[in-house]
C-alpha cells in the first residue's frame, strides 16, 4: 500500500512537472515572440535614425550654401555701398563746382 501511494505521488509530480515544462515552453516561445518583435523594432527604429541622420547633412548642407550666398551678398552690399559714397562725393564735388561756376556768371 506505501508502494503504491509512492508510485500515485511519483505519478502526479510528473504530471505537475509535464504542466511547468509545457507552461515554460510557451513562456519561452512568447519570450522568442517578443524578443523578435523588439529586433524588428529597434532595426526599424535604427533605419529611421540613419535616415534622419542623411537629411540632416543634406539641410546642413544647404544652410552652409545659403550662409555661403548671404555672405557673397553682404560683400556686394558693402562694394555698393562704398561705390555709392564715391558716386555722391563726385556729384557733391560737382554740384559745387556747378555753384561756384553759376555764382561766377551772375
Amino acid at each position: 500500500d506505501g508502494m503504491q501511494k509512492a508510485l500515485e505521488d511519483a505519478r502526479d509530480g510528473i504530471a505537475k512537472a509535464k504542466v511547468g515544462i509545457k507552461a515554460s515552453h510557451k513562456a519561452v516561445e512568447k519570450s522568442g515572440a517578443a524578443a523578435d518583435a523588439a529586433e524588428s523594432e529597434a532595426a526599424a527604429a535604427k533605419e529611421a535614425v540613419e535616415k534622419l541622420k542623411a537629411e540632416f547633412v543634406g539641410v546642413e548642407s544647404a544652410a552652409l550654401l545659403v550662409m555661403q550666398a548671404y555672405q557673397a551678398a553682404q560683400k556686394a552690399q558693402s562694394a555698393k555701398q562704398e561705390e555709392l559714397k564715391a558716386i555722391e562725393g563726385s556729384y557733391d564735388k560737382a554740384k559745387k563746382a556747378v555753384a561756384k561756376l553759376r555764382g561766377e556768371q551772375v
